[in-house]
């Protein structure tokens, strides 16, 4: 069959064909190829199979560097300087050896793609695991995309600076009259609000309503348990039902 590729130089394929010294049949059987792959590789491309078998029978050859191997694999395959494909081959074994999904897959062998945060360090937990070469490695992490930003919560006033300021310190002097069990129960906890918001897992404007005295019915049993810590069954109770309800239906 006629070759259809156009003829190219392969200066590296060409240069360690000559440092092996072994004629092109005889080196062709060692790599477990046909001899008109051996011709291939050094002026066209050569598939990703055969191309694995001459680059590793070379570098073992030759005692070449894992990295050497795969820019010798990347040129015969008529993809210079991609170490990322030339080690997976095709993307669909990158899937498999990663399990992540083939469009993900296409992304992290395609060298000039960027990769999705989560994925990628799913992929670079692999990699590792699996003893992939460090210049693979890296070429994932660098074109790993930056975490996504956490959504900011909506925003319920419009108060900034010194007015929110002086509402902050209105809500923390009134809170004994507004909210007695929360004010004794947040004494007797010893928390800063910050922690109170991490253990409840709620937001600051959540939190902000339930002391200013508004209405937060789907978070108060979280706040009212974080606060509420040796607390009776009866007391917790009480004191989720002030945090839960606004002023104006604990007073009816």
């Amino acid at each position: 069959m006629p070759l259809t590729q156009p003829e190219r130089d392969n200066p590296l394929m060409r240069r360690y064909f000559r440092e092996v010294g072994l004629p092109g049949k005889q080196l062709a059987k060692r790599c477990g190829v046909a001899y008109s792959q051996i011709y291939m590789a050094r002026t066209h491309n050569v598939g990703a199979d055969n191309a694995q078998k001459i680059s590793r029978t070379i570098a073992l050859i030759l005692s070449l560097s894992e990295r050497v191997r795969l820019e010798l694999k990347a040129e015969i395959r008529g993809r210079p300087g991609e170490f990322v494909r030339a080690w997976f081959g095709y993307p669909t074994t990158a899937a498999h050896l990663l399990d992540v999904h083939r469009r993900v897959a296409a992304e992290i062998v395609d060298e000039e793609k960027s990769i999705a945060y989560r994925s990628g360090l799913w992929a670079l937990e692999k990699l590792r695991t699996i003893g992939a070469p460090e210049i693979v490695i890296e070429s994932v992490e660098m074109r790993l995309m930056p975490p996504p930003e956490r959504p900011r919560g909506r925003i319920t006033h419009n108060l900034h600076g010194p007015e929110m300021a002086e509402q902050r310190k209105r809500t923390r002097e009134s809170l004994p009259e507004r909210r007695p069990r929360t004010y004794e129960a947040l004494q007797r906890s010893g928390l800063m609000l910050q922690e109170v918001r991490e253990r409840s897992g709620v937001g600051k404007e959540t939190l902000r309503n339930a002391l200013r005295g508004k209405e937060v019915v789907a978070r108060g049993r979280a706040i009212a348990v974080v606060l509420g810590e040796g607390l009776s069954e009866s007391e917790l109770r009480a004191l989720e039902e002030e945090l839960r309800l606004p002023l104006d239906r604990i007073a009816e």
